[in-house]
């Protein structure tokens, strides 16, 4: 079992960046009422609260993470969805998106109607049916969702698809347990976070806690400069050196983490 009671973190005017499922909650598990509460009370000592998803605004999760929030803390908190292709602020626990950031990403009608055009004859082509209809995420994001044996292949055929046809500004992504997301080469939590610490100041510390860092959407965090980073995970005896130390073995522990560092910062 991974163990590290003793450890605190200065809490102070500091920014957190972190992702959410599998870091802040369980995969698929909804916030309970005493992660509620010790998000409050750290909002009262950060300076700001910034969250890096590749989860859209309408996951329940994010749903929930955004509802944790008094008046008093929200005001501390900024989302990035989808993998950064939306920027919102809080008021009144519901999203305010910010319209100049997401501009940039935007999906045109005319692509829209193309992704579903080839991913209709990939997928006819291959006979795999889709798990939920194909949809527009923060109108940036072309999502499908198919079974994940059935992902590395399709991934791999969209790619080969839009690169044949020259689309050259979009990238595919395998994303979660069943999306692929279809999106602007330049979308990636990385991004999110060196737009995000233009607003910061050079001197303010910075963490990033996630869970994804040998493989999946975390690993682009990795090489922004500015940021403390944090992984949540099980301690495995060879690890890569290069990866971010391990601090808490999951989301609960994490939050052990968080209290003991509010009480020490009192």
């Amino acid at each position: 079992m991974y163990n590290k009671t003793n450890i605190e973190l200065a809490l102070k005017n500091v920014v957190i960046f972190s992702d959410l499922s599998k870091t802040l909650v369980n995969y698929k598990e909804p916030f309970d009422e005493r992660k509620k509460s010790i998000l409050n009370r750290l909002l009262k000592l950060v300076k700001k609260f910034v969250l890096v998803t590749g989860q859209p605004s309408d996951d329940p999760q994010v749903k929930d993470f955004y509802k944790c929030f008094d008046n008093s803390t929200e005001q501390k908190i900024v989302i990035y969805i989808s993998r950064g292709a939306a920027r919102a602020t809080l008021k009144n626990n519901e999203l305010e998106i910010d319209k100049q950031y997401n501009r940039q990403f935007l999906i045109e009608k005319q692509l829209v109607k193309y992704f579903l055009k080839i991913a209709d004859e990939i997928l006819q082509n291959k006979n795999i049916e889709r798990l939920i209809p194909d949809c527009l995420l923060e109108h940036a994001v072309y999502r499908i969702n198919i079974h994940p044996k059935n992902r590395p292949l399709i991934v791999s055929l969209l790619s080969n698809r839009i690169k044949k046809d020259n689309l050259f500004n979009f990238k595919i992504i395998p994303e979660g347990a069943t999306s692929i997301y279809i999106a602007n080469k330049n979308l990636n939590k990385k991004y999110a976070v060196e737009n995000e610490l233009k607003f910061i100041s050079e001197k303010t510390p910075t963490y990033y806690f996630g869970d994804e860092f040998e493989k999946g959407n975390d690993q682009d965090v990795l090489s922004v400069n500015r940021l403390i980073v944090y992984a949540i995970g099980e301690k495995k005896q060879k690890r890569d050196l290069a990866l971010p130390e391990i601090i808490a073995e999951n989301p609960d522990e994490l939050y052990k983490l968080f209290l003991r560092s509010i009480e020490h910062n009192k």
